[in-house]
């Protein structure tokens, strides 16, 4: 809106005063009635108007008048417009795409980067013992063959302590055979002294034994005998076996462990040759 093209203060005081000199030429007039709007705009060529009709257009360089009374809802609608462009924007109804202001989109935002997983702390650096633990070393050397195991066990042999260990193992074993013999030279010493017996009453009646009589003897001996063996040496023997293997597997001899099956106690058989050589049959 340009606001230079309404009157200043100057201007409407000069239309006031021309107003005035055409109320007294009116005057002169009785036959009509006096009208200052009309003189005045008869003067200027222009129609007449009433201060209370008259509006300001902004494309206009001055005012324009208007018409009276018939001209209201006109002149109504002009002060309105002049109102409305002096006034703040009204706010518009929404209208088409193409002439409604719409805020232009805001930018896709860029997808958050991923929320990376903690880093777990780097597990602790184990220092490898410079010699390999009990567990591993006894699966190692158990399952060797005999020819694996000699090197092994000349190691082991090279030790005092180790070497002292054996020799305890090999003592426990000969005392047990010890008494094991001596309680079967006991049933031997009794069946002999049954066929003394037994001789000494055939010299005295003067008849020899029969030979029925000494076929008993025999059979009483060689089931005692049998029974000796299965009942105390037996038992005994396989409970000595068991400790042996047992004490020998905690020094981690090659190839010892405690078992019954017969491949594994003929190779263990071998590995004991070897330490009988090294410490000697004197062991006592």
């Amino acid at each position: 809106m340009d606001l230079t093209n309404i009157p200043d203060a100057a201007s409407v005081k000069a239309l006031l005063d021309k107003l005035q000199n055409s109320q007294a030429l009116a005057s002169q007039l009785p036959s009509a009635p006096v009208n200052h709007s009309a003189a005045a705009s008869a003067e200027y060529g222009r129609p007449a108007h009433s201060l209370s009709s008259m509006e300001w257009s902004p494309s206009d360089p001055g005012m324009r008048p208007t018409a009276g009374p018939s001209h209201q809802p006109e002149v109504s609608n002009q002060i309105s417009s002049l109102l409305a462009l002096l006034g703040p924007p009204k706010s518009h109804s929404p209208g088409p795409a193409s002439s409604t202001f719409m805020p232009a989109p805001a930018p896709p935002l860029a997808p958050a980067p991923p929320i990376a997983a903690p880093t777990p702390p780097p597990p602790p650096i184990s220092r490898t013992p410079s010699h390999t633990s009990a567990p591993a070393r006894q699966a190692d050397v158990r399952n060797l063959s005999f020819q694996q195991a000699l090197a092994p066990l000349g190691q082991m042999l090279d030790d005092p302590v180790n070497l002292a260990a054996l020799k305890k193992i090999k003592l426990e074993q000969d005392r047990l055979e010890m008494q094991l013999w001596e309680e079967r030279q006991t049933i031997i010493r009794s069946q002999e002294e049954k066929v003394k017996a037994l001789q000494t009453k055939a010299r005295i009646i003067g008849v020899d034994p029969t030979s029925r009589e000494l076929q008993v003897l025999r059979a009483e001996f060689a089931t005692e005998l049998h029974r000796f063996d299965s009942n105390r040496v037996l038992p005994a023997w396989d409970a000595l076996v068991a400790r042996q293997q047992s004490a020998m597997e905690k020094l981690h001899v090659p190839t010892i462990f405690e078992t019954s099956q017969a491949a594994e106690r003929e190779k263990q058989q071998k590995v004991v040759q070897v330490i009988l050589d090294a410490i000697g049959n004197d062991a006592r």
